[in-house]
């Protein structure tokens, strides 16, 4: 099954093959579900919330705690709505970690 993009519509989003047909091919016959991965043409970044207070860890390190969250300003209203529907990931538990390098805290890695 293929639906093609309108072109009265202002171009939001860029498909992953180039175009303009949104393509499904089911796994079977009677397989139901299906997904469809677009990225917006606005630029969006990530946003860290929900910081916890630094914890000192074994070696000389400090970790801390976050919530990374997708920002949507700037991507279209229509396009928001749909970020949001059921089985959309837009957030996830992080953490930093830092160590301490010619006297400054400084990011090691985030997991």
């Amino acid at each position: 099954m293929d639906s093609t993009l309108s072109a009265a519509v202002p171009k939001e989003v860029v498909l992953p093959v180039a175009g303009d047909p949104v393509q499904w091919r089911p796994e079977t016959i009677d397989d139901k579900n299906f997904s469809v991965v677009v990225s917006t043409v606005a630029k969006n970044h990530l946003k860290a919330h929900d910081v916890k207070d630094p914890q000192d860890e074994v070696g000389g390190t400090k970790s801390v705690v976050f919530t990374e969250a997708v920002d949507l300003t700037g991507v279209p209203p229509a396009l928001q709505d749909m970020a949001h529907n059921p089985g959309n990931k837009l957030s996830s538990k992080r953490t930093a970690t830092f160590a301490i390098d010619g006297g400054a805290w400084k990011l090691q890695s985030i997991n």
